[in-house]
């Protein structure tokens, strides 16, 4: 009987250990493909991310922003509810057969690409490395493909009002992540955001992106606050709020670019 326990106890050890590896685990470098489609004429504007991006929510925010200013422009997204980042990076490479494959983006070589995502590393206290990492990987694939990343930065959402709506098994294990990820801290949002800022220095990329700064769209989180409709995702007029700051932001890009301004209706 003791040995049958003890069996037990090992298999169980085993299912935990490879359940920690690969939540936590970091996505190696994916090969590049080669890309066999014809550029079109017209501006394109790719969006990737988590839930944010899902249901078309800032396409036409910035469509009608764009061509309110004189710029036509052909937005097109793809987002998975849940994703974290490491799941964004990897559906640059899943085939277009999959739902949350966002190959096509990179196919249709747009000039810019907007990426949103970290919201669910934040929630699932998988750690800044972790955030920064994939951010990196994503950022860079863009870039292999000559596309401008346009990265929002991490929302700050309402980390610990999600937590204590969870139940209590996922409590713990956010608690425990925090404290082997983030020194015990739970809201994590800062050193997330300075992690991935270290990345960028690191890497030598702060000068070949576009950052949008979440913070002059919407505040931190508030139940009180009409921007957002629960803890880590926006009301209607949160995104707009931040649909028009992306805008705001591409449009000063646009601006300054000859080759798009030329070719202004």
């Amino acid at each position: 009987m003791a040995t049958f326990f003890i069996g037990i106890g090992i298999i169980l050890i085993l299912v935990s250990l490879v359940y920690l590896l690969r939540r936590f685990s970091h996505a190696k470098t994916i090969p590049f493909y080669s890309l066999d489609t014809k550029k079109d004429s017209i501006l394109t504007i790719g969006i990737i991310g988590d839930s944010w991006v899902t249901r078309k929510k800032l396409d036409i925010i910035l469509h009608d922003d764009l061509i309110k200013n004189g710029f036509s422009s052909k937005i097109i997204s793809s987002g998975q509810s849940g994703a974290k980042s490491k799941s964004v990076y990897h559906n640059l490479f899943r085939e277009n057969t999959d739902k949350n494959s966002s190959k096509f983006i990179i196919e249709s070589q747009p000039e810019f690409c907007i990426v949103i995502a970290g919201v669910n590393d934040a929630v699932g206290q998988m750690g800044s490395r972790y955030y920064a990492h994939h951010m990196r990987n994503i950022i860079k694939t863009l870039l292999h493909y000559k596309i401008r990343p346009v990265v929002v930065s991490l929302p700050n959402v309402g980390i610990r009002e999600m937590m204590n709506g969870m139940n209590v098994f996922k409590q713990y294990r956010n608690i425990i992540s925090a404290y082997v990820n983030n020194k015990a801290i739970v809201d994590n949002i800062d050193s997330y955001r300075k992690k991935f800022n270290e990345m960028l220095v690191q890497e030598n990329l702060k000068s070949k992106i576009i950052l949008v700064d979440y913070d002059k769209a919407c505040e931190e989180f508030s139940p009180d606050s009409d921007l957002y409709y629960n803890p880590i995702h926006l009301s209607p007029k949160g995104n707009e709020r931040l649909g028009h700051l992306i805008a705001d932001t591409l449009l000063k890009e646009l601006r300054k670019d000859t080759q798009f301004t030329k070719n202004k209706p």
